[in-house]
Parts: C-alpha cells; structure tokens; sequence
C-alpha cells in the first residue's frame, strides 16, 4: 500500500504524489511548502500557545539532538515539534494541513537529519522558534522557522539530495524576476 501525500488518486482533490524519499523532488517541494507555512504556523503559536504547549516544544528541541545516534528516535522528536507547533496555532485546518503533509515530512526528516550535524543544527532552531514563542514574539517566530527550513534547503542542496529546480532563491527575489 502507498502512502499519499494528499487524497489518493481516486479522489477529485488535486494532485496526490506518494511519499517516496526516492523522489528528491518531493523533499524539495515539501521544503517550499514548509517555506510558506511554517513562518505562519510560527506566528500563529506566538500568539496562541499554551504554556504546556511551549513546555512540549522545549522538550521536543532538545530532544531531536540529543537521540544519541538514535535516528528513528530524531525524526520521531522532529515530527512531533512540528506537530505540536501546528498545534499551538489552534488552527484545525493548519493543523489537518500538516497531518496531511506527515507522510512527506517523514521521508524528509529521514533524509535531512542523516546529513552531518544536522540534528544539532535541528535542536537549535527549535529552541530559537520556541524562545520566540515563549516571549510572543510572532515576528521573531516567524523568521526563525523561515531560517529553519532555508537552512535545509541549503544543506540538503549541499548534499546534492534534493533535486535541482530553475532556482534556489524564493520565488519573491529580485534573482527569480530577473
């Protein structure tokens, strides 16, 4: 059985693509994805989180980089702070928008988090989002995950593991107008 980013393509909904880390192009895609919501989703907790929802993506950062060697146990603590971040947005649709994209930020959290450091750098940008949550501040949030997800599309880039596009730049830049 597959598993499907989106509805299964039986279904009227869009366009489904299976969550197949073979598929580069799905990392990159996720990423660009993560890009546009995650700064939102950031905000969002900054305004709304609970503090037994800011005490959980405490944990949940340190606990992504101290797995010690423990991959599985890595993509478990990096796919819950995301959850639990969606959340604290207590939004249900962008929460239901994550649960979605779950099977693709798995397969991306496998393939990033095996890249050198990765974990490390992981840990530290969920508690830089965390502190900017904890102290309510949505912009500095937002900008810290915008940060994150840069990060690894750099790094994942870097490591010739996400296919390549017409562009690295975000799709705003003066670069991709040009």
């Amino acid at each position: 059985m597959t598993t499907w980013a989106g509805s299964p393509p039986d279904e009227p909904a869009g366009t489904s693509v299976p969550a197949d880390p073979r598929r580069p192009e799905l990392l990159r895609y996720f990423l660009e994805t993560s890009e546009v919501m995650g700064p939102t989703m950031a905000a969002l907790a900054a305004r709304r989180a609970s503090h037994e929802e800011i005490r959980r993506m405490w944990t949940l950062s340190i606990q992504v980089e101290t797995a010690d060697d423990d991959m599985e146990a890595s993509v478990r603590s990096e796919l819950a702070f995301h959850q639990e971040l969606a959340q604290a947005t207590h939004n249900p649709i962008l929460l239901s928008t994550y649960l979605t994209l779950l099977p693709v930020a798995t397969a991306c959290a496998r393939v990033s988090l095996r890249v050198a450091g990765a974990p490390r750098r992981s840990g530290y940008w969920h508690r830089q989002i965390s502190q900017a949550i904890e102290s309510g501040d949505p912009q500095r949030a937002a900008n810290a995950m915008c940060l994150h997800v840069r990060q690894l599309l750099a790094e994942l880039g870097q490591a010739e593991l996400l296919a390549s596009t017409d562009t690295t730049d975000p799709p705003w830049s003066d670069d991709a107008a040009n």
